[in-house]
């Protein structure tokens, strides 16, 4: 049994860890793009990649202490949040100096993929194997950068294959944000279990409200009436689309929690009459007998 479970904490730990290795060289083959879209030098590019790789090497001691006092499970989710809010800003960038606030916050989130990921290793992990898990973890983030190197060309030369990962990568994150934000913030305790049907609505939802604003912005290119209503107040009416949605998936944990405690009362009381005994019949019916 032991086994089982280090086998899982260790492939769940080197899977992330690949992973964040594949989407760090994610950037550098968008360059061409971008430089065109963005209007800048690839010398704004190539700053913007060693602003990431700058705070991810430099905060990660600071990361060590922060694991120290918080936990790593915590730290690593805290981190992939930032990943995120960082990729979601650079995604909405329109010059320089936005997209290198996101990569600067996707910097911060990455410094604490190492201190974390080994917290969770020594403390989950028998000890006869840590040096197994250890290996593992440094070979799963060479296969990620190798991963990217043979992948690369193949998304740019086929944008049905480059949009169904950017879709994979986008639900994957949005699910592991909720489903955390949604174990972890309320006060109340609660188990994977019971908020798994908000996170998978919420991430439905956001991942809907993804797609819908890129073909908006397609969109308002050709019809005037859109271009009026202006990019800042389209963002704004997004951003109040994406917390209410935030909200409304708690709510729906709420009320199957509710509905369960409503549930389990009365099972319980059928149970109970299904085996009380009979009740003797009453003494005058017996005399009329």
């Amino acid at each position: 049994m032991k086994f089982k479970t280090d086998a899982a904490v260790i492939s769940l730990i080197a899977v992330g860890h690949a992973l964040s290795h594949f989407l760090q060289l994610a950037m550098p083959p968008l360059f061409p793009l971008m430089r065109e879209g963005l209007g800048v030098s690839y010398a704004a590019l190539g700053f913007v990649l060693a602003l990431f790789y700058a705070m991810s090497a430099l905060l990660q001691p600071f990361a060590g202490f922060v694991v120290d006092r918080y936990g790593g499970r915590a730290v690593l989710l805290g981190g992939i949040a930032l990943m995120c809010a960082g990729t979601l800003v650079s995604g909405l960038a329109d010059g320089i100096a936005v997209l290198a606030l996101g990569a600067a916050l996707a910097g911060v989130g990455n410094s604490v993929f190492h201190p974390a990921d080994f917290s969770i290793l020594n403390a989950r992990v028998t000890r006869e194997r840590l040096g197994y898990a250890f290996s593992i973890h440094s070979v799963a983030g060479s296969i990620g950068f190798d991963l990217l190197r043979h992948f690369a060309p193949g998304f740019f030369s086929n944008s049905i294959v480059a949009y169904t990962l950017s879709v994979i990568v986008s639900i994957l994150a949005l699910f592991l944000f909720l489903i955390s934000a949604y174990y972890r913030l309320p006060n109340t305790a609660l188990t994977m279990t019971e908020v798994l049907p908000g996170a998978i609505f919420a991430t439905v939802a956001l991942e809907s409200t993804f797609q819908v604003l890129p073909i908006y912005l397609r969109l308002s290119k050709h019809v005037p009436a859109l271009q009026a209503f202006g990019g800042p107040a389209i963002l704004l009416v997004w951003l109040y689309v994406m917390a209410n949605v935030i909200v409304f998936g708690a709510e729906v944990n709420w009320w199957r929690a509710r509905r369960g405690a409503r549930e389990q009362p009365a099972h319980g009381a059928s149970a109970a009459t299904s085996t009380r005994s009979p009740a003797p019949p009453r003494s005058g019916s017996a005399r009329r007998g």
